[in-house]
């Protein structure tokens, strides 16, 4: 931590605030696959990826339906598939994989992507399952979790328009009445900045990627497992939108590691971003999502080798639901 850094103690929104992000066991990180890929082999995963599997991971859980994985398990890879009927219920069973119990939970709408991109950082935060629900009414299938888990908070991310107060109200009347805070901004910028406070409000990096797709972002997961989770903002691909320069000047991150290559992030927009905090640049990227999720996933295995060996998490690069489960999952395993 640099010298004159802000504490992390104290507590917010009435919520406690933990202590150190819990030492992993193991690493596991997020690799986005094609949907509808069939037995996703190793060999498979190394094309989608744009090159061989990194050596040190070692098993798989496969998020959501569609392939049996046959192809991993001849390879010698222990495989586990985490999955539901749909999208709401395949997050649920990514937190039964991965949390006994939790006494907090990340709540995110199952209906679009923008306000949850930067939620799984806040899930590794605070040791949580992301889970999904309709935007009008809790889930059935969430409500079921929540009460399993023992949540005694659950983080409501993005505004009425994602997730309405009749959410929060069944939330709220749950067994054990869970406190509820939500975190929320203007736009899927300033949501993503209002979480990044709330992750840590000084940083020595923070991960930026673009807010007009998922898969750079959720694939950031992998990076979550180090230890301290690194708080994630969103930009346009051609503008830095005002609420991410305000947070970068106000995080004032020694180090922003840009998620996606020029397409997703343009290369003075991440200049842009480095001069408002004084930081210092680095990119991870490759020609599409899955070469980026592949260079992602061996940066958080280079950078956390005493964790290995390490699982791999696996999930759709098309939609992204699974894929928003699948990074809190993967910042945890």
């Amino acid at each position: 931590m640099r010298a004159g850094r802000r504490s992390r103690t104290g507590t917010r929104r009435g919520l406690a605030t933990p202590g150190r992000h819990a030492p992993l066991a193991a690493l596991a990180v997020t690799l986005a696959l094609s949907a509808g890929a069939p037995a996703a082999a190793t060999g498979d995963l190394a094309a989608a990826a744009g090159g061989e599997v990194p050596e040190a991971l070692t098993a798989a859980a496969t998020l959501g339906s569609g392939g049996s994985g046959d192809g991993l398990a001849a390879a010698d890879v222990e495989v586990a598939r985490a999955a539901g009927a749909d999208r709401i219920a395949t997050a649920v069973a990514a937190s039964r994989h991965g949390w006994q119990d939790s006494r907090s939970a990340v709540l995110a709408t199952s209906e679009d992507f923008p306000d949850a991109l930067a939620a799984g950082a806040l899930a590794a935060r605070w040791d949580a399952p992301l889970l999904l629900t309709g935007s009008s009414a809790l889930a059935e299938a969430t409500a079921a979790e929540l009460e399993r888990l023992g949540a005694a908070e659950v983080w409501m991310v993005g505004g009425p328009a994602a997730l309405s107060e009749g959410v929060r109200r069944d939330v709220e009347a749950l067994a054990g009445a869970p406190a509820v805070a939500r975190v929320a901004g203007a736009d899927r910028y300033a949501t993503a900045a209002a979480i990044a406070e709330l992750v840590d409000p000084a940083p020595e990096e923070v991960l930026l990627a673009s807010g007009a797709d998922f898969p750079d972002a959720v694939a950031g997961g992998a990076l979550l497992a180090r230890g301290e989770p690194a708080p994630v903002l969103l930009t346009a691909p051609d503008a830095l939108p005002e609420p991410t320069a305000a947070a970068l000047r106000g995080l004032a991150p020694a180090t922003i590691r840009v998620l996606g290559g020029p397409a997703a992030v343009a290369g003075p927009v991440a200049e842009q971003a480095a001069g408002k905090a004084d930081a210092r640049l680095e990119r991870l990227a490759g020609p599409n999502r899955y070469a980026t999720s592949r260079a992602i996933a061996n940066a958080a295995v280079a950078e956390a080798p005493g964790l290995a060996p390490a699982p791999l998490t696996v999930a759709t690069g098309q939609a992204f639901p699974d894929a928003l489960a699948a990074g809190a999952l993967a910042g945890r395993t």
